[in-house]
């Protein structure tokens, strides 16, 4: 008993006293609260009734008693009544975003109902549009409250066509996958390629040639920066191919042709200079770790941070600020989620690689100045 006490005591001394294992322990928790407590953040923010200058374009056809003053009794819930000439008009002012929803009811509706002849409503959304989401959400609820006597029926018709459905799935689905695959690939080559060389011992031969260890870190980036977008591409092709089946042929048909030629051209700009940042990233980590195990454990984090940022593009609108272009990984999130849903925004695109790219440089400089040390790069 007393050999395991000492043993015990041992490694308890060794664990508390190497900082690496300490921040490998506390690290992951510590990003899981602050970024979940952000997240939150802006889930609540999005999600619950807007205030302020938000104003809500309602277009009603027919007549039925009390329904405008049941609008105007919603709290936080800003409106204002648009008129067209026929349906066809407000069906296309909904798809154009100049209305956000629709209420139809028909002819001698409150006469129908009073006659016991059970009349249908009709509400018209578009669930690619927030602010249709959220104006639909109140009349329905407005609706249902009055249905407390079910005298009349609703029926909901959501306006998103097919190719802006797709568009949807995509832009929801496609960052997140994309930006996990990237920062995977790089993930597997870079630490092998410096941890793993600093593990076996084999580095040391490398650094006493006579080349500058700058650019032995700068050849070790590019190379490994091609071979993760290498990776990456063989596996969003197979995410895209797989897109159809993955989400049953009923959620619509997934034509990659409805993106133009300057929707790829983007999606390439921004893949290739994330492709680089999380290289040059994985890159220093690698080489401030001795070995290929302890690379892939403190790179963990890092993965969460992705996958929540990823995420965040998912919820409400946050507008096009190009101050939201400099914010890393959200920037990328944020392009490719723009560019699959169809919008192209080239000043948020040329930010964003911008950014990537001016990292990228300063990794590699301060991946030089690690390689410049011997202590780092000799530690056992």
């Amino acid at each position: 008993m007393h050999e395991i006490g000492v043993i015990f005591k041992k490694e308890l001394k060794r664990f508390f006293s190497d900082r690496r294992l300490l921040i490998a322990l506390f690290l992951p928790g510590l990003l899981i609260f602050v970024i979940y407590s952000v997240m939150g953040n802006f889930i609540t923010s999005m999600t619950s009734a807007p205030e302020g200058d938000a104003i809500y374009r309602v277009t009603v056809f027919g007549e039925s008693q009390n329904f405008s003053s049941d609008l105007d009794s919603v709290e936080n819930f800003k409106h204002a009544m648009q008129t067209y000439p026929d349906e066809d008009m407000a069906k296309t002012a909904l798809k154009e975003k100049r209305t956000d929803v629709i209420v139809v009811f028909p002819d001698s509706f409150d006469q129908k109902v009073e006659n016991g002849q059970f009349p249908t409503v009709r509400v018209l959304f578009d669930s690619s549009n927030a602010a249709s989401q959220n104006a639909y959400t109140t009349v329905m609820a407005i609706l249902q409250a009055r249905m407390a006597t079910p005298v009349f029926g609703v029926s909901s018709e959501n306006q998103l066509s097919e190719e802006d459905f797709t568009k949807s799935i995509m832009s929801s689905i496609l960052p997140l996958l994309m930006l996990m695959l990237l920062f995977t690939g790089c993930l597997s080559v870079a630490t092998e390629s410096i941890a793993g060389e600093k593990e076996r011992g084999t580095i040391a031969t490398l650094l006493v040639t006579p080349v500058k260890r700058a650019y032995i870190a700068s050849g070790k980036i590019l190379a490994l920066s091609v071979t993760a977008l290498l990776s990456a591409t063989v596996s969003f092709l197979g995410v895209i191919l797989s897109l159809p089946k993955l989400l049953g042929q009923e959620f619509g048909s997934f034509n990659l042709l409805s993106y133009g030629a300057g929707v790829f051209l983007g999606i390439f700009a921004i893949i290739l200079s994330s492709v680089l940042f999380f290289t040059v990233i994985v890159s220093i980590i690698s080489a401030l770790c001795k070995s290929v195990k302890e690379a892939t454990q403190y790179s963990g984090p890092a993965i969460l941070v992705i996958a929540v940022t990823s995420l965040l593009t998912m919820y409400g609108n946050l507008g096009d600020s190009p101050f939201l272009y400099l914010i890393p990984i959200f920037n990328a999130a944020k392009s490719l989620s723009g560019l699959l849903s169809g919008s192209f925004n080239l000043t948020g695109i040329i930010i964003t690689s911008v950014e990537n790219l001016v990292l990228f440089g300063l990794g590699v400089f301060a991946l030089s100045k690690l390689f410049d040390s011997e202590r780092i790069m000799f530690s056992n």
